[in-house]
């Protein structure tokens, strides 16, 4: 983590930008239109031909990343893969993987699943303290870090970085 954005200075920070830009996200899909977007949502329109299905539980796997990761340094354990700066290969592999465990999940499934990991997030981050998030000193195995450009990097910057893509792709696809 090198060179840290001075974006976040609180929990309420935090949880007001997880909150909008989940909210802009959703947005995004709404604007396809709610028959539709079920029917589109798993044409492969992105990256490596991904659909938006794909991208959903990709966004979710790691949400749910992030929330192992902070719960087992809750613990006072090191998190034998922290969902953040790791090599391209190693992150590539990841979201193979992942697709792998999602693809032929029916997006209803995926949406539930997403749901669930974003009140989990939400829930989480209300109760950890602020020390938890924003003290550089908490965690040993961040080596002066602070918790909270984890949590960011795998909800609210995430978000905002397929949010993105999706409306370019949407806009390429003549749907919005």
């Amino acid at each position: 983590m090198d060179s840290l954005p001075d974006e976040f200075h609180n929990k309420n920070e935090l949880l007001e930008k997880i909150n909008s830009e989940r909210e802009l996200l959703y947005n995004s899909l709404d604007r396809i239109g709610r028959d539709l977007s079920y029917h589109f949502a798993e044409k492969p329109i992105l990256h490596n031909g991904w659909s938006i299905k794909d991208t959903i539980a990709h966004i979710t796997e790691w949400e749910l990343a992030m929330i192992r990761c902070l719960n087992t340094s809750l613990q006072g354990e090191t998190p034998n893969q922290p969902p953040f700066g790791l090599p391209e290969e190693e992150v590539n592999q990841i979201n193979a993987d992942y697709y792998q465990q999602n693809k032929h999940k029916p997006i209803g499934q995926v949406l539930d699943e997403a749901q669930d990991s974003y009140q989990l997030i939400l829930g989480t981050i209300q109760t950890v303290s602020e020390n938890d998030l924003f003290d550089p000193r908490r965690f040993d195995w961040l080596e002066g870090n602070p918790f909270w450009p984890i949590v960011a990097a795998n909800s609210c910057w995430h978000y905002e970085e397929h949010r993105v893509l999706i409306e370019n792709a949407l806009t390429d696809e003549n749907i919005v």
